[in-house]
């Protein structure tokens, strides 16, 4: 009876012994399984649907660069020669607290390719407020904070906005749940002659251990090996919901100062000078101006002849579009005009940015420049000349006869001659007048002159006289 009980206790363990086995094979399957499946949810920076064999970053991309529309950017970019299946992620990102506060930022937009070599271009929008946009290989981070960044996956970035973005939702509440299960203990009782003794062991995981106790007394009587099984407990344990501290409240808004000034290189014009014009932006912060434009239109006295700056524009009114202006930075246009009409030009140039002002005052300045019309002296007055009239009776050679000289073109006393044969006679003007007597011998000419300045032209008259008529002696 003893060996048979010990052969039944040795077959019951070998079957307790393979039942193990098999619990411990399910395990190992299980645990297999669970890490087979949390590598498949993992994300990887370097993944891609195809594998590249070009380093991740700036390695496998290469001329990226931006553009930048109202609401909108673009990003070009060349994938390089032998990098095929690189996975590039272009996203735009809200940043909550300011324009140079890394942390946090959450993604706004963004779009993820898998490219072989080549140039591409791709769009994505911009939030309203303060972005980043990061241009990476592998897949889109779904936010920036202090341990989630692109690393060496970043080949270019980019930041802007002009205000504060929204304070981003608080995290949702989740509530835990645990249920620990604890198996019970299996014990194997033998009894042998007249004394029993019960040994137990409890194990876990569903794994049954029996141990063989043996007591010889002085009456042998064995029995049948009987087992146990206790009943497994089942504890559920339940966590407490938290709730998130509220947000930060998000920064005040930034301000600025920016502040403008015009001088001119001289403070009077005539018609037909230049003028030129510094007009010189700063900004004295303590935040960086965004959309910084300036407006000059130009004085009905003045045209336009060139403006140095290319971010400036038109003719009669001067748009100047400086973008952002940095705290500190200044920018100087110069502006060159000529003067057109005589006035008082009266040039006023004024300066704003989409970014709060502490002080709008140093907004405008202007310059005033007397303009006045092209010199031209008086006249000189010219010498004054003379014209004769001559008036006299009938001139015939030894007859006497009155010849009267009239000035012309003067109110001046003048000397007028009078020259001839047998005829020579000079006399003063009075009233403008001469009257001369004269007796001519031989017929000819009568010279009448006036004497003045020799810058004046010679006034001079001729009279003919002819000679008396005698008719012909008759011969017979």
């Amino acid at each position: 009876m003893l060996r048979h009980a010990l052969d039944a206790y040795a077959a019951a363990r070998l079957r307790q012994q393979a039942r193990v086995r098999r619990v411990l094979v399910v395990l190992g399957v299980a645990v297999a399984l669970t890490a087979a499946f949390a590598a498949v949810g993992t994300p990887s920076f370097g993944a891609a649907q195809r594998a590249s064999a070009c380093p991740i970053g700036s390695g496998s991309i290469e001329n990226a660069s931006f553009t930048y529309g109202a609401s909108s950017a673009t990003v070009t970019f060349t994938v390089k020669a032998g990098c095929d299946g690189t996975q590039v992620a272009f996203a735009s990102y809200e940043m909550f607290g300011g324009p140079n506060v890394i942390f946090p930022q959450a993604v706004y937009d963004s779009v993820s390719k898998t490219l072989d070599a080549g140039t591409y271009t791709l769009t994505i929008k911009l939030p309203d407020c303060y972005w980043q946009l990061d241009l990476a290989t592998g897949p889109v981070l779904p936010e920036i904070v202090s341990g989630s960044l692109y690393g060496s996956r970043l080949v270019i970035a980019s930041k802007g906005g002009a205000k504060a973005c929204p304070a981003p939702p608080p995290p949702t509440t989740t509530t835990t749940t645990t249920t620990t299960t604890t198996t019970g203990t299996t014990a194997t009782t033998m009894t042998t002659g007249t004394s029993t003794t019960t040994t137990g062991t409890t194990t876990t995981t569903g794994t049954t251990t029996t141990t063989p106790t043996t007591t010889t007394g002085t009456t042998t009587t064995a029995t049948a090996p009987t087992t146990t099984a206790a009943t497994a407990a089942t504890t559920t344990e339940t966590t407490a919901t938290t709730t998130a501290p509220p947000p930060p409240s998000p920064p005040p808004p930034a301000i600025t100062d920016v502040a403008i000034t015009k001088v001119a290189d001289r403070t009077s014009a005539t018609v037909g000078q230049q003028i030129t014009y510094i007009v010189t932006v700063t900004n004295t912060g303590p935040a960086a101006a965004a959309n910084v434009v300036v407006v000059d239109p130009l004085p009905a006295q003045e045209t336009l002849v060139s403006v140095n700056d290319p971010a400036c524009s038109g003719t009669t009114v001067i748009t100047c579009a400086f973008g952002e202006l940095a705290v500190g930075a200044s920018r100087a246009v110069t502006v060159v005009t000529v003067a057109r009409t005589e006035g008082t030009a009266t040039n006023v140039a004024t300066v704003s940015t989409s970014t709060p002002e502490s002080n709008s005052a140093n907004n405008q300045a202007d310059v005033m420049t007397p303009i006045t019309g092209v010199f031209r002296p008086p006249p000189v007055p010219g010498p004054v000349c003379a014209r004769l009239q001559i008036g006299h009776g009938p001139l015939v050679a030894g007859r006497r006869a009155v010849v009267t000289v009239a000035v012309r073109g003067t109110a001046r006393p003048v000397v007028v001659s009078i020259h001839g044969a047998g005829v020579a006679q000079s006399k003063q003007t009075v009233a403008r007048r001469a009257r001369f007597v004269v007796t001519p011998r031989d017929a000819g000419v009568l010279r009448v002159r006036v004497v003045q300045a020799s810058a004046c032209p010679a006034a001079l008259a001729e009279v003919p006289v002819p000679g008396e008529f005698r008719p012909p002696v008759l011969t017979g």
